[in-house]
């Protein structure tokens, strides 16, 4: 079962200094964390960034628009973290890492949300917490 949690992100500072907004939670010792380092919607190959080392976590967080209905707005957050699920299922298995398995989705998102008129703008950023599973017993896989 897939845990989930979320943070709400003041992202007014970080819009009048022009910088991207970032969240912090914290790390427990023997953590390991996956970051996605850039936003869904390029066509890159999904990057994550590891956290272990330190005792808390930075989340980038990075703008996405939806449809102007607020609850369209977070249906797509909560698309984006099902399909940062789905992308490392599908990444530790081509790099032959399938016990390494996604435990909780965390979801840092930015506000105030803006509205555009025909659009809203809100800021979204994925952590997932990573933990190695033991092989089974009757295949070692």
């Amino acid at each position: 079962m897939i845990a989930f949690s979320v943070s709400r992100i003041d992202i007014r500072q970080y819009e009048l200094d022009k910088v991207r907004p970032a969240d912090i939670i914290e790390r427990q010792e023997r953590e390991l964390w996956a970051v996605r380092e850039q936003p869904f919607h390029t066509d890159l190959s999904p990057r994550y960034l590891w956290a272990q080392s330190e005792g808390f976590v930075r989340v980038p967080l990075f703008p996405y628009l939806s449809a102007p209905e607020p609850d369209m707005a977070v249906g797509l957050g909560v698309q984006l973290g099902l399909l940062a699920l789905h992308e490392w299922e599908e990444w530790a298995g081509r790099q032959y890492l399938p016990r390494l398995l996604a435990v909780r989705a965390h979801l840092s998102y930015g506000h105030p949300v803006q509205d555009l008129g025909t659009n809203l703008r809100f800021w979204l950023g994925v952590a997932l917490l990573i933990k190695e599973v033991a092989p089974c017993p009757a295949t070692n896989k």
